[in-house]
C-alpha cells in the first residue's frame, strides 16, 4: 500500500508536450484543459520510472480533476492565467525525466502553482486559508481563541506583546497564548513540554503524541514536512527536507527526504503512476502552503506540493 504524497499543485514538464497550444493566448481556458496538460506533463517521468505513460496520464488527469472539483466546491476559482506559469515551473523541475527532484525545487514550483486556484475573499471577508484572500499581503487569521477567520493585514508583535486581534503575529518561537483578559505572545513549548493544536512547540521541535520533541532528520518518520528539521546539515550537504509520503511494503511509513527519487520500481515512481492503494496525503508541498514540500509538497499527482497526488491541493488548489 502506498500513501500518496500531497505537495502543491505539482505539475511537470509540459514544454515538450504542449505543441501548437502554446501559441494560444489562453492555452488552458478551463480546468479540463489544464488537467490534461498536467497529466501529460507529470507523466513524462515515465522514462526514468519505466512505466506506461498512458496509464499514468489517465490516473493523474482523474486526480487533478477531483482536486479541482474540491477547490471549486470550497469557493475557489480557476485562474487560467496562472496555469502556464505553473506548468512551466514544474517543467523546469521534471523536464527530460530526471532521476530526482529536490525539496527546494518542489517548494519553488509549489509556490507558483498555488495560484492556479484562488479564493475570492476581499479584505475583512471570511476565509479558510491565506490564498483565499484577494488583497495582496493579507493573511487569513482568527482572533486568539476564536475560529472565525477573515482576511486581514498581518501585524508583527514582540514577545510579551498583546495579540488580541486577527492578523497579530508573534515572532518565531512564540505563539499567542490565550489568557484571562488579553492574550500575549508567550514562548512556545520546549523539549518535553505538553503540546496540541492550540499549544505549539518551539523552533526545531515537533508535537508528537502530545509532547514536544526534536524534529526528524533525514530518514526520520514524519506526518508532514513540518515534522522534518531544516537545521543546516540534516539533509545532504545541508539540503532542506520534506516529508515524502509515498509508501509501500518496503517503505511503510512516510520519511523525511531531500528529494523524490525516480528509478524503475521506486516507491515514488509507483506513487506517480497510481499503482497500489491510495491513502491519505500530506503536503510535502500543493499544496496547504506547507511547505517544503515539498510540499508540500513531489513528483506525484496534481495537488501535492512536492509533486504529490491530488490531495494537497489544499494549498495549491484549495482542494481536499
Amino acid at each position: 500500500m502506498r500513501i500518496r504524497l500531497v505537495v502543491g499543485f505539482a505539475l511537470t514538464a509540459l514544454a515538450a508536450q504542449s505543441g501548437g497550444c502554446s501559441s494560444s493566448t489562453n492555452p488552458y481556458p478551463d480546468v479540463s484543459s489544464f488537467c490534461t496538460a498536467y497529466a501529460k506533463a507529470i507523466c513524462q517521468i515515465a522514462t526514468s520510472c519505466s512505466f506506461d505513460p498512458s496509464a499514468c496520464q489517465t490516473y493523474q488527469s482523474a486526480q487533478c480533476n477531483t482536486t479541482a472539483q474540491g477547490a471549486e466546491a470550497s469557493g475557489r476559482l480557476y485562474n487560467s492565467s496562472a496555469a502556464k506559469p505553473c506548468l512551466d515551473a514544474v517543467s523546469a523541475a521534471y523536464g527530460n525525466s530526471p532521476p530526482s527532484v529536490s525539496a527546494s525545487q518542489i517548494d519553488s514550483y509549489t509556490k507558483t502553482c498555488n495560484k492556479v486556484f484562488g479564493g475570492t475573499s476581499a479584505h475583512h471577508a471570511t476565509c479558510q486559508v491565506d490564498s483565499d484572500c484577494t488583497q495582496s499581503g493579507d493573511v487569513c487569521s482568527a482572533a486568539p481563541g476564536g475560529s472565525a477567520k477573515t482576511c486581514v493585514t498581518p501585524t508583527p508583535k514582540q514577545p510579551g506583546d498583546a495579540c488580541a486581534d486577527p492578523g497579530d503575529q508573534c515572532p518565531t518561537g512564540f505563539y499567542c497564548q490565550p489568557q484571562t483578559g488579553t492574550s500575549i505572545c508567550a514562548a512556545a513549548g520546549a523539549t518535553g513540554a505538553s503540546c496540541d493544536a492550540a499549544t505549539p512547540c518551539g523552533a526545531g521541535l515537533q508535537c508528537s503524541s502530545g509532547s514536544c520533541m526534536a524534529q526528524s532528520t533525514l530518514g526520520g518518520v514524519c506526518a508532514s514536512s513540518g515534522d522534518c528539521s531544516q537545521a543546516n546539515g540534516n539533509g545532504a550537504s545541508g539540503a532542506e527536507l520534506f516529508c515524502d509520503t509515498y509508501t509501500d511494503s518496503v517503505v511503510p511509513t512516510p520519511r523525511c527526504a531531500t528529494k523524490l527519487g525516480f528509478a524503475t520500481g521506486s516507491v515514488d515512481c509507483i506513487g506517480v503512476e497510481g499503482q497500489g492503494t491510495s491513502g491519505t496525503g500530506s503536503s510535502s508541498g500543493s499544496g496547504s502552503s506547507s511547505g517544503s514540500s515539498s510540499g508540500s509538497s513531489s513528483g506525484g499527482d496534481a495537488g501535492g506540493s512536492s509533486g504529490g497526488d491530488a490531495g494537497s491541493a489544499n494549498d495549491a488548489a484549495g482542494g481536499g
